[in-house]
């Protein structure tokens, strides 16, 4: 078994790399704007941003490159140490068991098992592909983003809602608040949803590692003749997985004592068990021998934990942002916007603390950078 922080603690390398790129980007962007040095006609400045796209994106792919050239060797090692972590504790249950007569034979060791081998590898193929989408969609809203300012600037200033500088103030501040986008996907109800590279990265790497450790704790239960399987939980968990967290079931069918695992958690779907942020795992029980030692949590501490945390990331989500403000204003010269940002930074950060003197929550300074 493998805890979420042990996950976290393994992708924070990674996390900061992409945490760089991002930030990159959006200076890279932001600095081919700088107030001091805009000038002339408002067509005319149109087509000189024009004119330098071209060299922007080929810079933009310069930046790319050059930190993932980093990344394809991390997302291996994280994915075969969480995998190998995972199956330390889980080995020592099964040759207990084999000990006592619980289980028939005993498979081959994990270095030489073929399927934990393949599944180890198709883990860090498939994990690959995904932050090759990562890198290619940020280069693209990197690009969109220096459009957008030209166009909604030019747009502005043409039709005399405001002068060139302010123009280009709110637009450099709106691709601030959005950040660079690392994925996109469509929602339940057909919105389309931008995720910035860090969170599209941290959500990743996460969940990859954690479906790692599921698929190959599932193989080796299979290797060793196992089925029955505890599931971890904690307060704070979603409601729709609070329902089923701390509970023993069955890998292989199911019974009114021990219900199928995939039915009864969704384990395998993006929403269930080892999904999308998904923090809970399961490891092997066997009758006789294990003690459970999760269970329900109550009902009301659980709400109240979840809400706490969406606060949380609420606040944490807005310290990024100004801080995104702050970086962005300092690019193009915007002094009286980077010292509000400074300002915002710092009030938010206040309130964070005093947040978290109030609900003794941990403060998760990783998750508050840009």
């Amino acid at each position: 078994m493998i805890t979420a922080e042990q996950i976290a603690s393994m992708s924070s390398g990674l996390i900061k790399i992409y945490q760089e790129i991002e930030e990159e980007l959006l200076i890279n962007v932001c600095r081919r704007f700088n107030l001091d040095a805009e000038e002339g006609t408002i067509s005319n400045w149109e087509a000189d941003k024009l004119q330098k796209f071209g060299g922007l994106r080929k810079s933009n792919l310069a930046i790319i490159a050059k930190y993932t050239r980093k990344t394809s060797g991390q997302i291996e090692s994280i994915l075969k140490k969480a995998g190998y972590k995972t199956l330390e504790l889980d080995e020592k249950v099964y040759q207990q068991a084999f000990n006592k007569g619980l289980l028939k034979y005993s498979p081959l060791p994990l270095d030489y098992s073929p399927p934990i081998q393949r599944a180890i590898s198709a883990a860090i193929e498939n994990t690959s592909k995904y932050f090759n989408t990562i890198n290619a969609t940020a280069l693209e809203s990197a690009d969109q983003a220096f459009l957008d300012i030209v166009n909604k600037s030019y747009l502005k200033v043409s039709l005399g809602v405001s002068d060139l500088p302010q123009a280009v103030k709110a637009s450099v501040r709106e691709l601030a608040d959005r950040g660079i986008t690392g994925a996109t996907y469509t929602s339940k109800t057909g919105r389309t949803i931008h995720t910035n590279i860090d969170v599209a990265v941290r959500r990743g790497i996460i969940t990859s590692t954690s479906q790692t450790a599921g698929i190959l704790q599932e193989q080796r239960a299979k290797d060793w003749g196992s089925s029955l399987v505890e599931v971890t939980s904690h307060v704070g968990a979603r409601s729709s997985h609070a329902v089923w967290q701390g509970k023993i079931y069955s890998l292989q069918g199911g019974t009114a004592e021990y219900p199928n695992l995939r039915e009864a958690t969704g384990y395998g779907t993006v929403t269930g068990l080892k999904g999308a942020n998904c923090a809970h795992d399961f490891y092997p029980y066997f009758d006789g021998i294990s003690t459970q030692r999760y269970y329900q949590v109550d009902k009301k501490a659980n709400e109240t934990a979840y809400e706490n945390s969406q606060i949380q990331r609420k606040i944490e989500r807005e310290i990024r942002q100004q801080k995104r403000r702050a970086e962005a204003a300092s690019a193009i010269g915007d002094n009286e916007g980077y010292v509000a940002a400074t300002a915002q930074i710092k009030a938010k950060q206040a309130e964070m603390r005093e947040f978290i003197k109030e609900t003794g929550r941990t403060r998760r300074i990783s998750r508050e950078q840009i």
